[in-house]
């Protein structure tokens, strides 16, 4: 829950950054000042094409205070166990931030009864600027009392990447509040779960390994039909099959139905759908970190979108080492998808892109889906 926290906070402060100038705005219409500087004038990249460091986020906040420092100013409320400032950004108008402390002390003054009574409280209320405090109430449930949790308090419900029980009563109330207007989001090994035929909270169908002859195509049954496609597997007898060779007697032992082999950990290229709302305020490539086996088939037009998918074989490796097997079928595959589901909507990411709360781009995607989706639901409609 601590790591979760930490990386909400981190999408909260990169999704502020990145409603500075873009070059595709954040929303229709929108017009973004010349004075104020892009990240990539000031880094050197747009967000997403590398990883930020804490310095490098410092200095970008520190080059919009002077840019505008009459409508933007730091406070550094802590420092990190190594030394490192932690701030968070003030905007406003040159008058409220010019007088500050006082609007502080008022706001202070309005929200303790013992210090103002009822009538002062309304002159305060209608002397005051408005202000928004960006800060969101996070509630931890545990996986064991979703089934009976009242999700009608909440607007979105997070699965972190891990291992979710078959609990038919939880999968239902889940698939109630989405259905009743209610978002989900799900990360790696949870989209699996939302995906899996028993849970059928997501249209996207796992794939298995791909199998290819020695001549790069791939292999087909007596029928002429792809062995990788799930619809033409044959779990009954085969015909006979004649082995002349070592070579052919390992072709003929391989298993059609395995998984893809596992990903140690790459850097992967990742192609963004800029027309959807989802990516707002992202470049049209970011990166991302591959683990593991997890491989899915695009979501169908009818049933969602696929708002970010993986590179083409020739750009998707950005670092790390892959397995020839894995380059071959990963390219265009999904990466995030958003799925309507009643009246509400499941949105997924394929990977884990909580990880270390690091993959700048991806921080934009989640605070998108996060802070955006709601409002995107038929809930409010």
């Amino acid at each position: 829950m601590h790591s979760l926290k930490y990386y909400l906070a981190t999408a909260i402060l990169i999704f502020t950054v990145s409603s500075f100038a873009q070059t595709k705005p954040m929303w229709p219409g929108a017009e973004y000042s010349a004075d104020i500087p892009t990240v990539e004038s000031v880094l050197g990249y747009a967000i997403g094409e590398r990883i930020t460091s804490h310095a490098d986020s410092l200095k970008y906040f520190e080059a919009l205070v002077a840019a505008a420092p009459k409508r933007i100013t730091l406070v550094e409320y802590g420092k990190t166990w190594q030394g490192r400032s932690l701030v968070y950004a003030v905007l406003g108008s040159g008058e409220t931030l010019a007088n500050l402390p006082d609007f502080q002390a008022n706001m202070q003054r309005l929200s303790d009864p013992r210090l103002t009574n009822k009538v002062a409280a309304q002159a305060l209320i209608k002397a005051l600027p408005a202000s928004v405090w960006l800060g969101y109430p996070i509630t931890a449930i545990r996986v064991a009392q979703l089934d009976d949790a009242d999700l009608a308090r909440y607007d979105v419900l997070i699965l972190p990447s891990g291992d979710y029980p078959d609990n038919k009563d939880m999968i239902s109330s889940i698939r109630s509040w989405v259905k009743a207007g209610g978002m989900l989001l799900t990360l790696g090994d949870a989209t699996e779960f939302a995906a899996s035929k028993d849970t059928g909270l997501l249209a996207l169908k796992l794939e298995l390994a791909l199998k290819q002859d020695g001549d790069g195509k791939d292999e087909k049954d007596k029928n002429g039909k792809d062995k990788n496609d799930s619809t033409s597997r044959e779990d009954d007898a085969v015909a006979a099959k004649q082995i002349n060779a070592k070579e052919d007697f390992f072709k003929a032992i391989e298993s059609h139905k395995d998984s893809p082999d596992s990903v140690p950990g790459i850097l992967a290229k990742i192609d963004i759908d800029t027309e959807h709302w989802l990516a707002a305020g992202v470049s049209s490539k970011v990166y991302g970190l591959v683990r593991g086996d997890t491989i899915f088939q695009p979501i169908k037009l009818a049933d969602g979108i696929n708002v970010a998918s993986f590179s083409a074989k020739d750009t998707l490796l950005a670092s790390g080492y892959i397995w020839e097997e894995n380059l071959a079928q990963m390219p265009f595959k999904p990466f995030m998808v958003q799925q309507p589901l009643g009246k509400g909507m499941v949105i997924a990411f394929t990977q884990d892109i909580a990880v270390r709360a690091y993959q700048d781009g991806l921080n934009i995607l989640l605070a998108n889906s996060i802070f955006l989706a709601p409002a995107h639901t038929d809930k409010l409609h």
